[in-house]
């Protein structure tokens, strides 16, 4: 069972599509994950980027938490209009937490006009080359507001490759899975 952790969705099941294409981030890493973002940001009022979607599961964890919006990017119909009925059961299809899904390949995606995101997390299928094109497209193409933060579940050891513009600084494992947070690039950034 697949559910949001905190807020006002707190405790609300989610579906998740079948099959084994989605791999829902489990709720101790997701735990972990916001968590670490608390100290952060502020979730009031973020637009949040949930790239790679699946069930939605993080960027429905950031509206529950108070996230302005959230757009989610899901290139497969079936997952996608599973998402959307996750967005509807919580409420979130209309104001004040906003959820869009949009049915696209995530690099056609980010060839669109950019706008500007406070959090961007990224869950691609595991070691299929996804990570550097998607990190390089988001850091160099005006989708990051100022004080961005970009989330990325991969599986070590794959190659981040993250571009200069991008700083890593909290990396935790769990199991599988490899979660990292980058920031824009700054003189104090140090990675914990």
């Amino acid at each position: 069972m697949l559910r949001i952790i905190a807020g006002k969705a707190r405790n609300r099941k989610l579906s998740v599509p079948e099959g084994l294409q989605v791999r829902p981030t489990a709720e101790r890493v997701r735990e972990a994950l916001f968590n670490a973002l608390y100290s952060r940001i502020d979730f009031e009022g973020l637009r949040v980027l949930d790239l790679f979607s699946g069930s939605g599961a993080l960027g429905l964890e950031a509206l529950s938490r108070g996230a302005a919006s959230a757009t989610f990017v899901e290139c497969d119909r079936i997952h996608a209009a599973v998402l959307k009925q996750n967005i509807q059961s919580l409420g979130f299809d209309k104001a004040p937490a906003l959820g869009k899904v949009v049915v696209s390949e995530v690099q056609n995606f980010l060839k669109n006009k950019p706008q500007p995101f406070d959090l961007v997390t990224i869950d691609p299928p595991y070691n299929k080359g996804h990570l550097a094109p998607t990190l390089k497209a988001l850091a160099q193409g005006g989708w990051l507001s100022k004080d961005a933060i970009v989330c990325v579940e991969h599986e070590e050891p794959e190659d981040l490759d993250a571009p200069a513009e991008l700083f890593a600084f909290w990396n935790r494992v769990y199991g599988r899975t490899t979660v990292t947070l980058f920031e824009q690039t700054s003189k104090d950034s140090i990675l914990v």
